[in-house]
C-alpha cells in the first residue's frame, strides 16, 4: 500500500482516461463540472456564494467556489479537513490542469495531486 491506497485501486486510477466538461453558466456566476471517471460527478458551483451542502458516495462537503488570478478555485471542507482545488485553463485554452491540495484537521499535513485534461 502506497498512502494507504491498495495496488490495484493504484493500478486502475493511473489507467483511466477521464474526461471534464468545464460550461461557465449564469452569465458568468456559474460553472459547472461534470467529471466522467472512477469518481464520476455532475456539479454546478456559484462563484462567490455561500457555502453549498455536497454529498458524495463517503461523506458530505461544504463548498465554495471563486475565481483568483483566473483560476478557478472551489474549497470543499468536512469534519476531517479541507480540499482545495485550483483549475486553470492554459492560454490557448487547449489544455485544463486541476491541482487539488487536501490538508488533514488532525495533524495539517497535506496530500496534493495535479491532473492535466487536453481538449479533444
Amino acid at each position: 500500500k502506497a498512502q494507504g491506497a491498495p495496488w490495484v485501486g493504484r493500478k486502475a486510477l493511473l489507467a483511466e482516461k477521464p474526461s471534464c466538461v468545464l460550461t461557465v453558466e449564469e452569465n458568468g456566476n456559474a460553472l459547472r463540472v461534470v467529471l466522467k471517471s472512477l469518481s464520476a460527478s455532475d456539479t454546478t458551483f456559484y462563484m462567490d456564494a455561500d457555502p453549498v451542502e455536497c454529498k458524495t458516495k463517503n461523506t458530505t462537503f461544504m463548498d465554495t467556489a471563486t475565481v483568483v488570478d483566473g483560476k478557478v478555485v472551489l474549497t470543499r471542507v468536512n469534519k476531517d479537513g479541507k480540499l482545495v482545488i485550483e483549475r486553470s485553463l492554459s492560454e490557448d485554452g487547449s489544455k485544463l490542469t486541476a491541482v487539488s491540495t487536501y490538508t488533514f484537521n488532525k495533524d495539517g499535513k497535506s496530500v496534493s495531486m495535479t491532473q492535466h485534461f487536453e481538449r479533444v
